[in-house]
């Protein structure tokens, strides 16, 4: 369940993001992204220090958007997602 802004969503993703985490490393064929980890986020501290979140909202900014997109691409290419 959403708990809205920080420091509450951070609960959420302190919880959910380990649990997530684990879940996919029990499947070959998952690879986990942390977004926080790629954001060089502590647990608890949340997005919204870099602006990667938009203000009073859950999704990314053009920011956090770049640098979202970034890690997911180097998973893909680490894992040769696309390759033929």
């Amino acid at each position: 369940m959403f708990q809205g802004t920080a420091p509450t969503i951070n609960d959420s993703l302190d919880y959910a993001e380990p649990r997530a985490r684990q879940t996919c490393e029990k499947h070959a064929i998952c690879s986990f992204v942390s977004l926080r980890q790629a954001a060089g986020d502590a647990i608890g501290s949340g997005y919204t220090e870099r602006g990667f979140i938009n203000a009073n909202d859950v999704h990314p900014s053009a920011s956090g958007s770049q640098c979202f997109v970034g890690a997911i691409w180097k998973a893909m290419q680490a894992r040769c997602v696309l390759t033929p």
